[in-house]
């Protein structure tokens, strides 16, 4: 259990340094939403696959569209900057 934790930490720091990093290059105005909607995604992946917090057709349906929405968010949002 100590050693998950440790590892956590580890995995957190890293993201946050990435997180940092990516806002400092990007701007703000770019480089913030990329990040929250990597987080989301991230996030939401775990929940579905790992701990199976999201259950039933319907809700997986609504889950899977807010999914593919965040998804398209974060290729325009890029796009802008370029």
């Amino acid at each position: 259990m100590c050693i998950r934790v440790r590892w956590c930490g580890v995995v957190w720091a890293i993201g946050c340094a990435g997180a940092m990093f990516a806002t400092s290059e990007l701007g703000n105005a770019v480089g913030f939403p990329l990040v929250l909607n990597c987080s989301f995604l991230i996030n939401s992946a775990w929940s579905i696959l790992y701990y199976k917090e999201i259950q039933g057709t319907r809700n997986l349906r609504l889950f899977g569209g807010a999914f593919v929405l965040n998804v398209i968010s974060s290729v325009l949002i890029s796009l802008s900057k370029a």
